[in-house]
Formats: C-alpha cells, sequence, structure tokens
C-alpha cells in the first residue's frame, strides 16, 4: 500500500529522511521511499505526524513496534512521546 507524506514533514521530524531524501544518498530527490512499517503502524505514525500524539489506549505491541521504527529513522520527539 501507499501513503502519501509530504517530503518536508517527514524530514522536519526524521533525521534519517532528512539525509536520505536531501542528502548526497542515491535516494536523494526520489518521489517516494520506503517506511518499514505494516499498515495499522503506518496508520498511527501518520497519525502522530499531524497531531503530534498517540491514542491513550494504544497497545503496547503496538508502541513498542512505532518505538522500534522511530529509533531506526531517527525520530526523537516520537520516542520522547512513546516513552
Amino acid at each position: 500500500f501507499n501513503i502519501l507524506i509530504p517530503e518536508d514533514l517527514l524530514c522536519y521530524f526524521s533525521r534519517y529522511y532528512d539525509a536520505l531524501l536531501r542528502g548526497n544518498f542515491s535516494e536523494a530527490g526520489q518521489d517516494n521511499v520506503t517506511l518499514e512499517l505494516d499498515a495499522m503502524q503506518a496508520k498511527w505514525f501518520v497519525t502522530w505526524l499531524y497531531s503530534g500524539r498517540f491514542p491513550e489506549d494504544l497497545d503496547y505491541l503496538t508502541l513498542f513496534q512505532l518505538y522500534i521504527f522511530a529509533d531506526k529513522a531517527d525520530i526523537p520527539a516520537m520516542r520522547k512521546d512513546i516513552m
């Protein structure tokens, strides 16, 4: 599946994707990148990108998986919000 996330929004929060899309990587200038998330995780990631929060009742396993993604993608604000 595909999700459209504005590059500026993704790069604002993620140092990894900022470097990937705007740095000297071969992916720089490409129109799309792959996020290693399943559909539900992607939903909560996009929700967080736009609202800055996760639902209070989000299960621990999903939060743990999102934390791992935030760590890999170097998204400190998301890691902090999960903790």
